[in-house]
């Protein structure tokens, strides 16, 4: 128990918990390594009583030098003297010759009283056995009913390390909000990030087919089919007559461009070209220049691993009874990328099994050619070759004029399993 008035003894609290607890400062120390055994006392009244302070004690007391004086007499092994008043040299020299230890705060009687129980460390109070922790990617509805029937005031949330992050109350599940989300550039769940059915989704904004979000209300649902939902975006700036920064523009110029291949890829319509241009005199960019740069910076393979070109653009679609999964990946030297296929296909092959794809593919998509390399793995590769009327080689194709995932790939394998259902 802290409020035992021999907690610091028990605890081996230190002498420097203490001094940071009050706010202390040492006018003499009687030992470098001053070991505390006895109670805690506040001598404040008139001393008439030795019983009350045995040596050893810790003795909290005021200005009086009377009472300072009875203290050391009593032969206690720390005097804390209140309100930063400096003992006498007379209260000094009695303390050397007794061996007792004097520091001042600068906290009065009451409050130095009260706070020097939190000195006591934190590993004498704690439970050490059987503890209730939380991780961080725990859902609140898997702990909820731990919580109710333990009835701890809180709990340790610790992170994949099993270092403390936080910690988590009954209140945090009294006051529980739902997260607020919009979802941008996808409306399917398998798109989406982890844990979107504990949240109340307000607005979709894509450019994709329509997939199996479900939501508890009415919410704005804006779909059109254009080549990039940047365009969308830049719109409601100027539906509602704002401007958008030059920084926003380039950065909404710089997402068209990349999901339209400039314009080239068969998604892009007349519209994207209109907003394209509009934003490029915000952002004060030349179109042609900005697109070859930022294509050479973003199809680098250099430092990245096959698993992390596969999953740089990676999305996974339910057609049917088919879970497929289709990546793609821009580059403008694709005989650079040649030597990646078969480690590549290992990566592949691995997500397949793992994940209980049907079907994955891998389109790398050459910007300048208009064209794209197609890599195949999974058990149902002929869903591809049947979708494209082409032969595999070696689980490998390469395909003219083809470069929209959503537009020139998966139509065609969606339309290829729904013969097969």
């Amino acid at each position: 128990d802290i409020w035992d008035n021999y907690g610091l003894a028990k605890s081996k609290t230190s002498l420097s918990n203490i001094l940071e607890t009050l706010s202390a400062k040492i006018v003499y120390l009687s030992d470098e390594n001053l070991e505390l055994k006895g109670k805690v006392v506040v001598s404040m009244m008139e001393p008439n009583d030795r019983n009350l302070i045995e040596a050893e004690d810790i003795c909290i007391c005021g200005d009086r030098e009377l009472v300072q004086e009875f203290v050391l007499d009593c032969n206690a092994r720390l005097m804390i003297i209140t309100n930063n008043t400096n003992p006498s040299e007379k209260i000094i020299d009695l303390a050397k010759e007794k061996g007792c230890t004097i520091i001042t705060t600068p906290y009065d009687s009451f409050t130095a009283a009260r706070l020097i129980p939190q000195s006591i460390p934190i590993e004498y109070v704690m439970t050490k056995n059987n503890l209730i922790t939380f991780s961080t990617s725990d859902f609140i509805e898997e702990i909820k009913d731990i919580m109710l029937e333990t009835r701890y005031r809180s709990y340790p949330v610790l992170d994949e390390d099993g270092s403390v992050v936080g910690s988590i109350s009954r209140y945090h599940l009294i006051t529980q909000q739902r997260k607020k989300v919009i979802l941008v550039d996808h409306n399917e769940k398998t798109q989406s990030v982890d844990g979107l059915e504990d949240a109340d989704i307000l607005e979709i904004i894509d450019h994709h087919r329509i997939g199996d979000i479900q939501t508890g209300q009415p919410i704005y649902f804006r779909n059109e089919p254009v080549g990039s939902t940047s365009t969308i975006v830049a719109n409601i700036f100027f539906e509602n007559g704002i401007r958008p920064s030059k920084k926003v523009a380039g950065l909404l110029c710089g997402a068209i461009i990349s999901d339209t291949l400039l314009l080239k890829s068969p998604t892009a319509t007349i519209v994207d070209e209109i907003i394209l241009k509009r934003l490029a005199e915000i952002a004060s960019i030349d179109i042609e220049k900005f697109a070859q740069e930022m294509f050479k910076a973003g199809t680098s393979l250099e430092g990245k691993s096959p698993k992390e070109l596969l999953y740089q653009d990676f999305k996974i679609f339910n057609m049917g009874n088919f879970k497929v999964g289709v990546g793609q990946i821009t580059t403008t030297y694709m005989d650079g990328f040649t030597p990646l296929i078969n480690d590549l296909k290992t990566v592949m092959n691995e997500k397949a099994n793992q994940g209980k794809f049907d079907l994955i593919i891998l389109m790398v998509t050459d910007i300048f050619k208009s064209s794209s390399l197609f890599i195949v793995c999974g058990e149902h590769k002929e869903v591809f070759s049947r979708a494209f009327n082409i032969k595999l080689n070696n689980g490998t194709a390469y395909i003219d004029q083809v470069v929209s995932r959503k537009k020139q790939v998966i139509p065609p394998l969606t339309e290829v399993i729904n013969q097969i259902k």
